[in-house]
């Protein structure tokens, strides 16, 4: 009816008249721009601009540099699209460009923030403020040296889509670990993708890439950690300051050859790394007499 069709007509030329196009270098520089829809195209187009938007959209190379940024949703597709932005804020992102978030600090709008990193070095370096709840890492080096900081019972991907993924992150689950209400799980499914990764306070890991564990750092664990390991996921494992009565099981046993299992200063006598096959194979713990067993068949 002609009414319909004259209420499209409305509806598109409002979501017109809320958006912004900066196409050329430069061309929104430093500008203050509230609107609906950001469109930034050009090298640098949005250069130290202060940009409130329900949806933005970095495409140009360096678009956002400098520049300060609260949406609801962030799509950086631009080589260094957001790189040393003075302030990010969002409730999703979505970062695909090479270094589109670079040396950035980014901070969630809510207690329930996603942030999805699929380009290679998409979020490499990037710092992430606490009331992040799922990070997704998983384009080539996406979160390299990233420092990811999770709550209400955050979940961390370090996933299959590119190989260290997460290399050299720091990762830090702000709720406790051992809280019957929280996730705080890390999954490494990419090649070598968690390697020299710090993670503290975690319940669940989950090594499932080829070596995509070593070297990884575990503080203020879940006193019954939770390990998924295959192939040579978890060799190099360092426990740190390992928790009192700490017990790692390992499953998947008969795929797993851990060859370098650390435990720093653990805490009483009691701690157990259970093992089966030749997973411990080589192990070694530090100041402590023994807290290494072979599982037995009847274990």
């Amino acid at each position: 009816s002609i009414r319909v069709f004259l209420f499209h007509i409305f509806l598109l030329v409002g979501a017109v008249a809320q958006s912004n196009f900066c196409d050329d270098e430069l061309e929104c520089e430093n500008m203050t721009i509230s609107t609906t829809y950001m469109y930034c195209y050009g090298p640098q187009s949005c250069k130290g601009a202060t940009i409130t938007a329900s949806y933005l959209y970095a495409y140009g190379y360096r678009a956002l540099e400098d520049a300060s940024v609260t949406a609801s949703y962030i799509y950086a597709y631009g080589h260094e699209a957001l790189v040393n932005a003075v302030d990010v804020r969002a409730y999703y992102i979505y970062s695909y460009g090479y270094n589109a978030l670079s040396n950035t600090t980014v901070t969630s709008r809510a207690s329930v923030g996603y942030a999805y990193c699929y380009g290679t070095r998409s979020c490499a370096g990037t710092t992430f403020n606490p009331n992040w709840i799922r990070a997704y890492c998983n384009g080539p080096e996406a979160c390299q040296d990233a420092d990811i900081n999770l709550s209400f019972g955050g979940y961390v991907q370090c996933g299959a889509g590119g190989p260290r993924s997460c290399e050299n992150a720091n990762i830090l689950f702000y709720s406790p670990a051992n809280n019957e209400t929280t996730l705080n799980e890390l999954q490494c499914s990419a090649t070598e993708g968690c390697v020299g990764v710090t993670v503290e306070n975690a319940n669940t890991i989950s090594c499932t890439g080829n070596g995509s564990c070593q070297g990884i750092t575990i503080k203020d664990a879940n006193p019954e950690l939770e390990f998924e390991c295959e192939g040579t996921g978890c060799e190099g494992i360092v426990v740190d300051d390992s928790p009192k009565g700490f017990s790692c099981r390992v499953e998947n046993a008969a795929r797993v050859d851990i060859t370098s299992l650390v435990l720093l200063d653990p805490q009483d006598e009691t701690e157990d790394v259970l093992c089966a096959g030749t997973n411990c194979l080589g192990a070694k713990v530090e100041n402590c007499d023994s807290v290494v067993r072979r599982l037995g068949p009847d274990d």
